[in-house]
């Protein structure tokens, strides 16, 4: 694990692939931005910095997801790299 910024979001190994993407990712990742002062999880605040960030860098915006599941609320964006790789920033 390596983080994407200091105090940010973190993410697994990445690894050079070949060729060009086709159909759906082999591989779904979800990045999750780094909670601060203990809390459980990162304010929406802090997650729409990262996302803005992100897209500063290539990325692209699919859709931001907000929706409840029984008592827990879910909000997350899921978005592209430059290559057209999926994953969900929360």
């Amino acid at each position: 694990m390596y983080p994407l910024s200091e105090g940010g979001s973190t993410v697994g190994r990445d690894e050079e692939v070949t060729g060009s993407k086709r159909g759906r990712n082999r591989l779904h990742v979800d990045v999750s931005v780094a909670p601060v002062d203990g809390a459980r999880r990162a304010t929406a605040e802090a997650v729409d910095a990262d996302k803005d960030r992100l897209v500063g860098l290539g990325a692209s915006v699919v859709r931001l997801v907000e929706q409840q599941w029984g008592a827990w609320p879910e909000r997350y964006w899921q978005m592209r790299d430059p290559e057209g790789n999926e994953f969900c920033l929360q």
